[in-house]
């Protein structure tokens, strides 16, 4: 089952949402009244709903939560859903204008791996991985990859690695391109963002 989780700032869910037969709806404040709107069914409705009358909201469960508390309507959400056996989670809406609330997402993203969690928006896909990973040229047309502290070899790449030591403080692997079927190689946990 596919977890699908619908944030309140700017929509890109309307355009990128496929439907998918075994899924499970979550909607965070006021990203639970988009998808009300789009006549999607809302298995999970969390948050303070600061941003929305509560008696708007249509869906299977809701949880409100005090307006002042200690976790973003995000974290919330996969405090909840933790547990559940998704194959992946998919965060729309959470890639925002606001900068710290972006930064907030994958920093949870970080939080809750091993979730296999991927954080989209219209330009960017942002994502785990802790393996060996293959990578097809397609939609995005950069690649990077960013860790705290990782071994990674890079194939098929415009520019290639092998063994490197990647530390928070490198910006090496900033704007990648895959050239052919790619692969990186690695035991350590890093990021990686795709982006057209």
């Amino acid at each position: 089952m596919i977890c699908k989780i619908v944030g309140g700032s700017k929509d890109s869910f309307s355009k990128l949402y496929k439907k998918d037969d075994n899924e499970y709806i979550v909607g965070l404040d006021n990203g639970t009244l988009l998808l009300n709107k789009l006549g999607i069914k809302v298995d999970l409705a969390i948050g303070d709903f600061d941003s929305v009358d509560i008696k708007d909201i249509n869906a299977d469960k809701i949880i409100v939560y005090p307006k002042d508390k200690d976790y973003s309507d995000l974290e919330l959400a996969f405090m909840e859903i933790k547990d559940e056996k998704f194959s992946k989670v998919l965060v729309y809406n959470a890639l925002e204008e606001r900068f710290d609330h972006s930064l907030s997402a994958i920093i949870t993203l970080v939080k809750y791996f091993p979730l296999n969690v991927c954080l989209f928006d219209l330009n960017n896909k942002v994502y785990l991985t802790n393996k060996d990973t293959k990578f097809r040229k397609g939609d995005y047309k950069y690649i990077s990859f960013f860790s705290e502290d990782a071994y990674i070899t890079l194939r098929g790449f415009k520019y290639n690695l092998d063994n490197y030591h990647l530390t928070s403080k490198d910006n090496l692997c900033l704007s990648n391109e895959i050239k052919e079927d790619a692969i990186i190689k690695t035991k350590d946990l890093v990021l990686v963002i795709e982006s057209k």
